[in-house]
């Protein structure tokens, strides 16, 4: 091939360097040529010089020197030939594309075969040039063609880097938003969800069913046919996919939600996955803005490289086009077949001198190196084309042309600028939405993260400036000072969310920790969440962290836990003074150091019931003091100020002017001072609009500060602690008159009975009864019936013909026990005496030793049951205070002690005489085991029906006497 090159080098004229490929190659240009071909080499580099290149040219001999020099440097242009001693140019190109080098490779050869070069740019080289047809100037714009398309698809390349960097950005910062994410792919029907949004829903994962169908169910059913409105026409249409709908929690709260979403599409233009975000927009929709679902922000560049070829004559007539080509201009076949394709005609007219300049090439040197044109379309739009022509041997008015559409290539170099200046406007949102959100955001940009920068949001968190090196991780000297717990426990750098992601690779979600700033100052509450950074290559670069202040969301959470633990211990007595020592307890240490509770009395003076401290000694130290000092109802400041005029106060900062204030003497100052009392507040105990006490709030060794909020959340608890007092007062008042109305009921219905008794008596008055034995027999049965207390009755009557009294009538329980025992003896009876002086009696006896067995050795026979155990106490109070009988013990004679072993426990026996004073017999009661039986309201009773029975007895004697008469 060395004689082919070396006869068109002598022939071509050597014009002047290109002032163009001056400007373009301001810098020295590194060119590889690989040819085994000395002299071939060497005309390369005469060529490249007479053209004015200025450049940095190296030579290899065959295809492994070449890609060992590649391996070695870098070169921005390599020219190669296509007939090497250890392979060929199509196999060269393939090896150096298949080990990533993009340099462009310039092929050139003695051989015009068009077949090898539509291959050879199949496999990657930018140009394919004949030896024969070379020329300086067609060299010097292949190379500078080359270099320029190289360094488009560069700096292409790097936007698109940077365009990945920086939605990589906003990704990580969404995620950390605290915004649920959805993708559904659209050919299997499946829809990923992560944590987020399950947590929006309110299910697990496990739980949740990955589909399209799953969500929709939970969605609103006034809301669902918009939803599926928008997604159809962003499919269908392209229309914006954004819609704000109700969807249903788990717990079956529905929750406003705003969801955008977008397809991604193939060539044809169909949607194949739709990726979007769903925020919570419940609790606060001012975070809508700034938790947007990542979208696609920027197209990315076309890298395409379709090939048009042509067959036209050189006049301008277009004989034969490829489908690619019509495609690029926009013609038919139908067009081509009736001769519409001019390439002139196409042509602007801008472009005509370069048109006459290309055909007198092509006639005197057959072809001509690759240059930039336009042609106009079908439509007259223009596309910028590349365009390389050789002539047809056969038919020197005909030649072949290979087109190149550079829509791409422009669109991407005006994109580029573009993308340039709004990667440079996002890096400017980006950095303006961190200082501007509030969330605390943190990035390591490290995998040891020893370097952490942060927002201006988590640099006041943490008492930093927003330039300050914020990583536990830092060297000693930079450091920061700050301190970090969880579950009370300082935890070491390695164990904090951002290095633990960086060193697992894996997100690490919501921590909570406490972080310290300085000592003595209470911690901030974070809730962190983490994630790992990757580079190109899937290694670790870092870390970003987002962090929420949530000390307030805690602080009301542990306000209403203890609220309910406080309602629990309210509600546990009755009793207001256990209630209050109770909930003095709980207070202390959870919400004050020092906790006293103070009850407002009847009488108006003011009692502490309550005291509390953690340490023991310190609880008897303050109830001797309050015992020395107690609160006056008079003063105006503290608990009785708080009692008086039911508000609140608050004492944020307790100063020595507040203490000698409340001191009544210097001893009690001293002892006030003691307490290091640091804040404090005091609270009404209320209830229906009226001040039952107050309770005191004392922070001192903790260095807690109160304020406003813990004043609202202590009025809480006091009014809690006012119905809770109110009810164990308003129980104590009701049990009383419960137990009075008992009581009276008691004794109405004792009072009925003795009346419905004395009724009974009475309508046997008015009956004309002669049978006296039938009478009595009422009599006995209506007294047990109308006495609790009485076991047995019985009447005895007195026989005037033996002088005797005689058992008539019996009732009750164990009246056959009555025969056995002297009661009714009639020398010995007590009823002898009783009838004898006319005189009421009660009669208890005196229990011997083992007499509590006597209900066992009685066969089952019992005392009757009492009407209600409180009679049992009146009569106790009654007992021989002045009732109708005397009172006197049964105390047998010894010879009399078996028998008397069987008699009755108490006895009341009343005599029966008439209005003019005849002693007519003896009405007796008695119990068998209740000493303490017959009240005077049964005392009263028996002397009533006494009357009533004599009246009885004298009005039978008459009727019988009458009716003697009668009859004789």
């Amino acid at each position: 091939m060395r004689g082919a090159w070396c006869v068109v080098s002598e022939k071509l004229p050597l014009p002047a360097p290109d002032s163009r490929f001056l400007i373009f190659m301001e810098e020295p240009v590194k060119i590889l040529v690989v040819d085994d071909d000395e002299v071939d080499r060497m005309a390369v580099r005469r060529t490249l010089v007479t053209a004015g290149v200025k450049m940095d040219l190296s030579e290899a001999n065959g295809c492994a020197e070449a890609i060992a020099q590649l391996q070695q440097q870098q070169f921005d242009c390599v020219f190669l030939d296509y007939r090497l001693p250890d392979g060929d140019g199509l196999s060269l190109v393939q090896q150096i594309r298949s080990l990533g080098f993009t340099v462009p490779l310039v092929v050139l050869t003695g051989q015009g075969d068009e077949q090898i070069a539509v291959q050879l740019m199949k496999a990657g080289a930018y140009d394919y040039l004949s030896k024969s047809k070379l020329s300086v100037e067609g060299l010097s714009q292949t190379l500078r063609n080359a270099i320029r398309l190289h360094k488009a698809e560069l700096a292409a390349q790097e936007a698109n880097n940077l365009l990945r960097e920086s939605e990589e950005r906003y990704r990580l910062v969404i995620e950390a938003a605290n915004d649920g994410v959805w993708d559904w792919y659209c050919t299997t029907d499946e829809v990923y969800c992560n944590d987020r949004l399950l947590e929006i829903i309110g299910v697990e994962r496990a739980e949740f069913t990955h589909t399209p169908t799953a969500l929709l169910d939970l969605i609103h059913p006034e809301d669902l046919p918009e939803i599926k409105t928008v997604v159809r026409n962003h499919l269908l249409h392209g229309e914006k996919c954004e819609a704000e709908f109700r969807i249903m929690h788990s717990s079956g709260e529905y929750r406003h939600c705003v969801a955008r979403g977008k397809a991604q599409r193939d060539a044809r233009g169909y949607p194949y996955r739709m990726s979007g975000i769903v925020s919570d927009i419940t609790e606060s929709r001012r975070l809508d803005a700034a938790l947007k679902a990542s979208e696609s922000r920027f197209q990315r560049l076309a890298e395409t490289n379709i090939v048009g070829v042509i067959l036209t004559k050189l006049s301008g007539e277009i004989l034969e086009a490829n489908q690619a080509f019509l495609q690029m201009v926009g013609y038919t076949e139908q067009d081509l077949k009736a001769g519409k394709l001019h390439w002139q005609k196409m042509t602007p007219p801008e472009y005509a001198e370069q048109n006459r300049l290309v055909i007198e090439q092509l006639r005197t040197a057959g072809s001509f190196n690759y240059y930039e044109k336009e042609y106009i379309r079908k439509d007259g739009t223009r596309v910028p084309i590349l365009l390389g022509a050789a002539v047809v041997e056969q038919s020197p008015d005909t030649a072949i042309c290979f087109t190149v559409d550079l829509s791409d290539r422009k669109r991407s170099e005006a994109e580029i600028i573009s993308l340039n200046r709004d990667l440079a406007r996002r890096v400017n949102e980006l950095e303006t939405l961190l200082d501007v959100i509030p969330l605390g955001i943190a990035i390591a940009q490290d995998p040891k993260c020893q370097y952490i920068r942060v927002n201006s949001a988590m640099a006041k968190l943490m008492g930093l400036s927003s330039t300050a090196n914020a990583s536990k991780s830092a060297p000693l000297e930079e450091r920061p000072t700050y301190k970090v717990f969880r579950q009370s426990q300082e935890i070491p750098a390695s164990e904090l969310p951002m290095q633990q992601a960086a060193s697992s690779g894996k997100p690490v979600l919501d921590v909570e920790l406490d972080l310290v700033t300085k000592e003595g100052t209470p911690p901030v509450k974070l809730l962190g969440n983490a994630a790992p950074l990757f580079d190109e290559q899937g290694q670790c670069r870092g870390s970003i962290g987002a962090f929420v202040d949530i000390t307030e969301r805690k602080r009301i959470e542990d306000q209403e836990r203890f609220l309910v633990e406080a309602s629990n211990i309210l509600a546990a007595s009755l009793d207001y003074q256990t209630i209050l020592n109770n909930l003095a307890q709980s207070i202390v240490p959870q919400l004050a150091d020092w906790c006293s509770i103070h009850i407002l009395e009847a009488d108006g003076s003011i009692r502490q019931v309550s005291v509390a401290h953690s340490a023991l000694s310190q609880v008897r130290w303050l109830e001797a003091l309050a015992c020395h000092y107690p609160v006056s109802s008079n003063s105006t400041l503290g608990v009785s100020q708080v009692i008086h005029t039911g508000e609140s106060v608050l004492y944020p900062e307790i100063d020595d002017r507040l203490l000698q204030n409340l001191a009544r003497d210097r001893d009690h100052l001293q002892s006030l001072r003691q307490i290091q009392m640091k804040s404090a507040l005091c609270v009404p105990i209320q209830a229906r609009g009226r001040t039952l006490g107050a309770i005191s709030f004392v922070a001192a060794e903790s260095q807690r500060v109160y304020t406003n909020a813990d004043l609202i959340f202590a009025e809480d608890l006091g009014r809690r602690a006012g119905l809770a007092v109110d009810n164990g007062r308003l129980y104590q008042e009701a049990n009383e008159i419960g137990e009075n109305l008992r009581q009276a009921i008691v004794i109405l219905g004792e009072q009925q009975q003795q009346l419905r008794v004395l009724q009974r008596i009475g309508n046997l008055l008015n009956q004309r009864l002669t049978d006296v034995s039938e009478l009595l027999h009422v009599i006995v049965g209506a007294v047990c019936d109308g006495i609790p207390d009485a076991d047995f009755a019985a009447i005895a009557t007195y026989n005037s013909a033996t002088d005797e009294l005689e058992t008539s009538a019996t009732a009750g329980i164990g009246k056959e026990r009555l025969l056995l025992t002297e009661i009714l003896d009639p020398d010995l009876g007590v009823l002898r005496q009783v009838f004898e002086t006319g005189k009421a009696r009660l009669i208890r006896g005196r229990r011997a030793q083992g007499a509590g067995s006597r209900e066992e050795g009685q066969g089952g026979q019992g005392s009757r049951a009492k009407g209600a155990g409180s009679r049992e106490e009146g009569q106790r109070e009654t007992r021989g205070q002045g009732g109708q009988g005397e009172e006197e013990n049964l105390i047998p004679n010894s010879e009399f002690e078996f028998e008397f072993s069987l008699a009755p426990s108490s006895l009341y026996a009343v005599p029966i005489a008439s209005v003019n004073g005849e002693r007519l017999g003896v009405l007796v009661v008695g119990n068998w085991q209740n000493l303490d039986a017959f009240d005077p309201e049964d005392q009263n009773l028996m002397a009533a029906v006494g009357e009533q029975a004599a009246i009885a007895i004298g009005n039978a004697r008459l009727i019988q006497a009458l009716e003697e008469r009668k009859n004789a």
